[in-house]
C-alpha cells in the first residue's frame, strides 16, 4: 500500500505542477500586455509647437479640519488635493490647430497645497510658446510636460497587473477544469467501479469534527490487474450502520485522466452550476483587466 500511496502522490504532484506552471506562464503573458502596450503607445508621441491660452488651479478634493489646534490659530485647517491645469493650442505639421488641455503625463502629480501648484503656474505665461507632445492618432491627447514611459513605470504597471491576474486566472482555471470540465468528463465518459476504505483519519475543526477516508480502487475491466488509485472522501463522523459495507463504495473515474475521479456514482448535471457561475464571474474580471491593460492608456 505504501508504494501505491507514493505513486499516487507523485502523479498528483506532477498533475498540479504542470497546471501551476501553465497558469503562471499565462499570468506573466497577460501582465506583460500593459507595459508593452504602453511602451509602444508612448513611444509614438511626437513634438509640435503649442501656445498656452489659459491656466488654472484644479481642485480635486478639499476638506476642512475642525481640530482645536486649527481653531486656536484662527485657521480653518483646509486640506485638499490640487494640480495645475493648462489650456493650449497645438499646431500640427499640416497647419491644423487643435485646442486641448492638460499638463503632464503619463504620471500626474497631485499636490497637497495650493502654494505648490501656484509655483508651477507661475513658471508659465499665457501666450507663451512651448513644445508639446501629442498622440498622432488623437492630437487631443497632448502634454505640455511629457515624462516618457520610464523603467519604473514599466515595473509598477507589470506588478499591478501581475497581482491582479494572479488572483483571477488561477480561480478561473480552477472553476473551468475542476468544477466544470471534470464533472462533464465524468458524466460523459466516466467509468463506475467499486473501492474499499483503507484508512480513516479524524480531523477536529473549531466547531465540528470530520473524518477523512482514504478509498482504494482499481481501474480497468480486470480489477485484479488494473492500476491502483486512491481518493479521499471527507465526511462528518458516521455511525457504523450509516456505512454498512466499507468494501463496497462506488467510485467514478475518467480512464483518460487519472486525476478526474470522485466518490459516488455519475455526477448529476446540477454539479456544473457552481463551475459555470464561477467561470463566468472570473472570466468577466479577467476580461475587464485585459481591457484596462490594452486600452486604458490615457491620463486623467
Amino acid at each position: 500500500m505504501q508504494a501505491n500511496v507514493s505513486y499516487n502522490f507523485v502523479k498528483k504532484r506532477a498533475f498540479f505542477l504542470r497546471r501551476a506552471l501553465l497558469v503562471i506562464c499565462i499570468v506573466v503573458l497577460l501582465a506583460l500586455l500593459a507595459p508593452v502596450r504602453r511602451v509602444l503607445y508612448y513611444n509614438s508621441f511626437v513634438q509640435a509647437p503649442c501656445v498656452i491660452t489659459a491656466k488654472s488651479l484644479l481642485t480635486i478634493r478639499e476638506s476642512k479640519s475642525n481640530s482645536r489646534e486649527s481653531k486656536s490659530n484662527g485657521d480653518a485647517g483646509v486640506y485638499g488635493s490640487y494640480r495645475p491645469q493648462f489650456s493650449y493650442t497645438l499646431t500640427l505639421p499640416g497647419g491644423q490647430q487643435v485646442r486641448t488641455k492638460g499638463f503632464e503625463g503619463p504620471d500626474i502629480l497631485v499636490y497637497s497645497t495650493k502654494e505648490a501648484v501656484q509655483h508651477i503656474l507661475d513658471r508659465y505665461r499665457v501666450g507663451e510658446k512651448k513644445s508639446c507632445w501629442y498622440d498622432p492618432a488623437d492630437p487631443q491627447r497632448a502634454l505640455l510636460v511629457f515624462q516618457g514611459f520610464t523603467f519604473g513605470q514599466i515595473l509598477s504597471s507589470f506588478a499591478f497587473f501581475f497581482l491582479a491576474f494572479l488572483i483571477f486566472v488561477p480561480a478561473l482555471a480552477y472553476c473551468l477544469e475542476w468544477q466544470l470540465w471534470r464533472y462533464i468528463v465524468l458524466r460523459t465518459r466516466g467509468v463506475l467501479t467499486r473501492g474499499i476504505v483503507v484508512n480513516r483519519v479524524e480531523q477536529r475543526r473549531r466547531d465540528f469534527t470530520i473524518n477523512v477516508y482514504t478509498v482504494l480502487y482499481r481501474t480497468g475491466e480486470n480489477q485484479q490487474e488494473g492500476v491502483a488509485r486512491h481518493i479521499q472522501l471527507m465526511a462528518p463522523p458516521i455511525e457504523r450502520h450509516s456505512l454498512p459495507d466499507l468494501y463496497n463504495i462506488f467510485v467514478c473515474y475518467d480512464p483518460r485522466q487519472p486525476m478526474y475521479d470522485r466518490c459516488g456514482k455519475f455526477p448529476r448535471l446540477y454539479r456544473i452550476i457552481p463551475g459555470v457561475v464561477g467561470s463566468l464571474f472570473f472570466l468577466g474580471l479577467t476580461l475587464v483587466f485585459m481591457y484596462e491593460a490594452l486600452f486604458n492608456l490615457y491620463w486623467i
